[in-house]
């Protein structure tokens, strides 16, 4: 009887074996690939949400990208738990600090820094960490396969072991029962299974002395079981005193550091039931847990990581509770306000800032707490601790833990630095030496810009020109060297007039010259331009008397007036001046009625002919970038017109006049005969390699004499034909189809490249490209530029371009490239060559000569490295 009742023991034990390690679902990796490619897609709209934000000054669709991503990026974790991807907390942990790093460096530059800095570097290791933990997925269901079965088969070899030992103990015990046996077999089994067991097992008796401990315990601690018996657990192990007093009866767990007596150390976790009179453990059992504290270690590795990347980021961030209490700051903030950490630490938000503030302050964090209305950003005062104010701005987010729990971020920006300024008269290297305002030139670039910016968002833009009136008096009484000082000044009180985001320009003399960006309504242009008038009017002291001065504003509007920026800054004077007939220190906008247009325009021709005979037209050259090597491979000459009235006058403004009255083709030829002399005089001055591209007018490639024109122009200045790229828009190929496919096919023959311009805005036809001689294409800037907009359809269009143009044979070119961000993504799609101000601006012949001659070989920004 008892050995039937051992043998179905041991049959139990193969059932509870089989229950205990039931054969795995194994996961497969269909749901971490998801999570992988949906990171990916927010990494692009990321990209055009921070080039947005840096352009269009909101943060709302930058805030959103960043959600996106940190939610994705918990995703893929969690997508990851199942499969035990190997090595897959150093990948977590090189993907989380990539993530960190690509974030803070894009916060920076949509809000106005320099560049993109190590951000682009972070772009590409994020997407190389997700390309590995892609593939690790993929590896590990095997890995997990395998580990399954050989879980199965040691299931299988306890149950029949377990069985084995409870049938032979059942049968020796049936065997030898009569000679009192029994005993010594349970104990023996008993010994064993506490010697394989990885914890180690313990009880005290009444006096809380150690009456059993399992031979285990020498394993892990290096301490014979025998030497412990007879002690208290508490006395043997060292422990601590716990800082609150355990109640008798409870489970509870400690954890405890310890050194065996080889030196060993380790951390191990002590559980178990806490004796009647509450003063030790009553039995229980112990573990290694060193890989539990290594977790650990890590997470708090991971937290001084956090405060140090906020410590060494430029602004001042805190966390804010739903009390104003500051949660966390950040060592810029502390030193920005001239407080100790710990003080800050001890004030609420509401505290920093000047008494009349407070209110808002309070209502600005309500708003961000409790709603998702956007705050956007805030001028504010904050008092140092010594009691100074400093003017700063602030960014308000919103940081939630669950459903309910919530935080403030606030990024403090110290609004002293000029850095946005500062930026464009670096890469502008263009200003007026006086005052140290850009110069007229870049204002123009500017308001070329501003202009169609101003187009496409159906707002206005402003051109306020502001005259210093009788300044020449001013000269008179106290010499040029005390005007110039009082010009500075007045640049200086104009600066400060106006918001941050107009741009101030010396324009000449004792004229300036101011854009308004972006405003709809002309009332808010014409309280800018009271208040210009009332800020110089002020009483000032200059050389030791006080003097009074007044200026004469003129005010003119893009598109209500005219859509050319020389005409705007024409109108603008006209309006000066009648401002200045009306007695001075006062605004006058453009009258249109007093001006005619059909004289205007027959003026424009008047001055264009006149303008060719005076040779008054010059080249400025714009480079071409490798997006692999950073090389520069061609340069495109573009033309501008030096009027000695107005001053630099861009393509815009008058080629559309040439065409009118057939003036092109003479322009045209003098551009063709300067370029190709000019990169003669490269090649025999031994520059690097560079082609020439010129524009071609739809006047140009349909008229007569073209291919002989080239011919004459290439034996003349010695230029290899292939030295010389042509380029032609898909507006003119479409008026005379068969014309333009002789002319461009006899240029072909020449040996000369030719390029679509502005591909993609025109009748785009892959049959007109098939039958086109053709090497290159121009993607026009407007998909570049779409790029910036969180625009969906902008890259897989600028995909297709690209992929059309490769499977064609032919170089591809985006043009307006501006940023970083625009840089790294064409690179990325394959984009063969970039043109925009991110390298240059079009630049003299001079400086062009200077670049190719001296300056590096590459330009690296968005090459490969």
């Amino acid at each position: 009887m008892l050995g039937t009742l051992v043998a179905a023991l041991g049959a139990l034990c193969v059932a509870i074996a089989l229950v205990l390690f039931p054969r795995a679902s194994v996961p497969n990796a269909e749901a971490a690939n998801v999570a992988v490619s949906q990171m990916r897609i927010s990494l692009v709209n990321f990209v055009a949400a921070t080039d947005a934000a840096r352009e269009q000054g909101s943060r709302t669709a930058f805030d959103a990208a960043i959600g996106a991503l940190q939610r994705d990026r918990r995703a893929l974790a969690e997508s990851l738990e199942p499969l035990a991807v190997e090595n897959i907390a150093t990948r977590n942990e090189a993907l989380d600090g990539d993530l960190a790093t690509l974030i803070e460096s894009a916060t920076a530059y949509a809000n106005g820094a320099a560049d993109i800095g190590a951000g682009a570097a972070a772009y590409d290791d994020v997407n190389r960490e997700l390309g590995l933990i892609e593939q690790s997925a993929r590896i590990a269901p095997a890995r997990l396969n395998a580990a399954a079965a050989a879980s199965r088969q040691r299931a299988s070899a306890l149950g029949v072991f377990g069985a084995a030992i409870l049938g032979a103990a059942g049968a020796l015990t049936f065997a030898e029962s009569r000679r009192g046996k029994r005993a010594r077999i349970q104990r023996d089994t008993l010994a064993h299974l506490a010697e394989e067991s990885p914890v180690v097992f313990f009880r005290a008796d009444d006096r809380g002395r150690l009456a059993f401990v399992s031979p285990q315990v020498e394993r892990l601690l290096g301490i014979p079981a025998e030497a412990m018996l007879g002690r208290r657990l508490e006395d043997a192990l060292v422990l601590s005193e716990p800082t609150e007093p355990f109640t008798p009866g409870e489970h509870a767990t400690i954890l405890q550091d310890w050194t065996d007596p080889a030196g060993k150390i380790c951390n191990i976790a002590i559980s178990g039931l806490i004796r009647a009179d509450g003063r030790g453990f009553d039995r229980g059992w112990l573990r290694d847990c060193s890989d539990d504290a290594e977790q650990l270690r890590q997470l708090q590795e991971s937290e001084t990581r956090l405060r140090a990347v906020l410590d060494h980021t430029e602004h001042g961030v805190a966390v804010i509770g739903v009390n104003g209490q500051i949660l966390l700051h950040n060592r810029p903030l502390a030193q920005l306000l001239g407080y100790q950490p710990e003080e800050l630490e001890a004030l609420t938000f509401g505290q920093l800032v000047r008494a009349e503030d407070t209110g808002r302050v309070i209502s600005l964090l309500s708003v961000r707490l409790w709603s998702s209305v956007a705050s956007g950003s805030q001028e504010l005062t904050f008092i140092r601790r010594d009691g100074e104010p400093v003017d700063v701005e602030v960014i308000l987010g919103t940081f939630r833990h669950g459903e309910s729990d919530a935080a403030v971020i606030a990024e403090i920006r110290d609004l002293g630095a000029r850095r946005r300024v500062a930026d464009v008269m670096r890469r502008m290297q263009e200003m007026d030496v006086l005052t140290g305002l850009p110069n007229r030139e870049t204002f123009q670039h500017f308001l070329a810009d501003e202009i169609i910016r101003a187009g496409e968002q159906g707002s206005k833009a402003g051109v306020f020109l502001v005259d210093v009136d009788r300044f020449q008096l001013v000269n008179d009484t106290f010499g040029h060297a005390s005007g110039d000082q009082l010009l500075r000044r007045i640049a200086d009180i104009i600066r400060t007039a106006v918001p941050s985001q107009h741009v101030v320009s010396r324009f000449g003399g004792d004229e300036f010259l101011i854009l308004m960006p972006a405003f709809r309504s002309l009332k808010n242009a014409e309280a800018v331009a009271d208040k210009i008038i009332r800020a110089v009017r002020r009483p000032m002291q200059h050389d030791g008397r006080e003097i009074r001065l007044s200026v004469s504003v003129g005010l003119s509007f893009a598109p209500d007036h005219s859509a050319s920026s020389g005409d705007l800054i024409r109108q603008a004077a006209a309006a000066t001046h009648a401002a200045k007939r009306d007695g001075g220190d006062r605004f006058a906008t453009f009258d249109p009625a007093s001006e005619g247009s059909s004289r205007e325009r027959l003026t424009l021709h008047s001055r264009l002919r006149r303008a060719i005979e005076m040779d008054e037209f010059e080249l400025h050259y714009q480079p071409q970038i490798d997006f692999k090597t950073g090389e520069i491979r061609a340069v495109e000459a573009l033309v501008r017109w030096r009027d000695p009235e107005v001053g630099l006058i861009f393509p815009n403004d008058f080629i559309g006049a040439l065409e009118e009255t057939g003036d092109i083709s003479q322009l045209s030829a003098i551009v063709l005969h300067r370029a190709c002399r000019e990169a003669g005089a490269w090649k025999a001055a031994g520059t690097q390699h560079v082609r020439m591209c010129v524009n071609l007018s739809s006047r140009d490639l349909l008229g007569d004499g073209l291919p002989e024109l080239v011919q004459s122009i290439l034996d003349e200045s010695g230029l290899d034909p292939a030295d010389l790229e042509l380029e032609i828009t898909e507006t003119a190929a479409t008026l005379n189809e068969q014309r333009a496919i002789e002319v461009t096919q006899s240029l072909y023959d020449l040996g000369v490249r030719i390029a679509i311009d502005d591909f993609g805005t025109g009748h785009s036809s892959l049959q007109r490209l098939n039958e086109f001689p053709v090497h290159v294409l121009k993607v026009d800037r407007s998909f570049v530029n779409a790029l910036s907009e969180a625009s969906h359809g902008a890259l897989p269009i600028l995909k297709s371009i690209v992929a059309v143009g490769h499977a064609l044979g032919l170089e591809v070119v985006a043009e307006g490239v501006e940023t970083e961000i625009q840089s790294h993504v064409l690179r990325g799609i394959g984009c063969d060559l970039g043109q925009g101000y991110l390298w240059a601006m079009p630049l003299m012949p001079a400086q062009m000569t200077a670049m190719l001659l001296h300056e590096p070989r590459t330009l690296n920004r968005g090459a490969v490295a």
